[in-house]
């Protein structure tokens, strides 16, 4: 009888480690994919088009001609809507590689993206405000 409860407890462990390391492996996964993700965005008329980063940070940037005959406060609005689209473009192309590599069965998956979206905002989780450094 003793016996048999260490083997039960042993095709427990063994089970354990390799759900462990399945989860290991899937976000080694995630990781690969997520760093080399970036996103395009345009102003609704594109004349403003902007590629970020992974990170949601601004990597290139292309203004049309046409930009050159509007003020400024204009110009600054299509940047931030274009911005807005790549940032937006982004979350979609994580939720993918979120539910490739994590799949939707398990609940970390709707965490990562929720808080990756969450800090794309610029919020925390109870919703206030972060810091440009990130911090609260």
């Amino acid at each position: 009888m003793a016996g048999d409860d260490l083997d039960a407890a042993e095709a427990w462990v063994d089970s354990w480690q390799a759900t462990i390391q399945a989860r290991a492996d899937r976000a080694r996964q995630l990781a690969a994919r997520w760093q080399d993700l970036s996103a395009t965005g345009a102003d609704r008329d594109g004349l403003v088009e902007v590629t970020v980063s992974s990170a949601g940070a601004l990597t290139d940037i292309r203004l049309d001609e046409g930009v050159r005959g509007q003020p400024v406060a204009d110009t600054r609005r299509r940047i931030l809507e274009a911005v807005g689209a790549a940032r937006d473009a982004l979350t979609r192309q994580v939720t993918e590689a979120v539910g490739a590599t994590i799949g939707w069965d398990d609940p970390a998956a709707n965490a990562i993206v929720a808080a990756y979206d969450r800090r794309r905002r610029g919020r925390t989780e109870d919703g206030d405000a972060l810091e440009a450094d990130g911090a609260r």
